[in-house]
């Protein structure tokens, strides 16, 4: 078995620049890819989850982590329009406006697709395309 390659270190990319991620982004890919644009140099970041709890311990780690930039989090469900408009508008006041937009949304399911449920089908949709 390989050993992982080397993490690569920041280069500045998104300096002076600030990120919106949604969905998630309390934990898993979401959380990492907060962590990587705060090492590239945002100057403010707004990520949104569907959990306060996860939500709120990302927040706090990352700023903890980042004290010179201004994080903020949003509880918000993709799959509502008024919770996306509302996430939005934060994410213009808190950043100032954004640079950078990762939509993180993503659902999956426990069984093939051919034995899904129609409901349980149609709410992958909602969250991942839809959302």
């Amino acid at each position: 078995m390989n050993a992982p390659p080397d993490y690569v270190p920041a280069h500045g990319l998104l300096q002076g620049r600030s990120a919106l991620i949604t969905a998630a982004a309390g934990g898993g890919i979401g959380f990492a890819t907060a962590q990587r644009v705060l090492e590239e140099g945002v100057q403010a970041l707004m990520i949104a989850d569907i959990h306060e709890r996860r939500l709120n311990e990302a927040v706090e780690r990352l700023q903890s982590a980042f004290p010179d930039v201004k994080v903020a989090g949003q509880l918000a469900n993709v799959t509502d329009e008024a919770q996306v408009q509302a996430l939005v508008e934060a994410a213009e006041a808190h950043c100032d406006g954004v640079d950078l937009l990762v939509n993180n949304a993503g659902l999956g399911g426990s069984c093939r697709v051919v034995d899904m449920k129609d409901e349980d089908w149609q709410r992958v949709l909602d969250v991942t395309l839809t959302g």
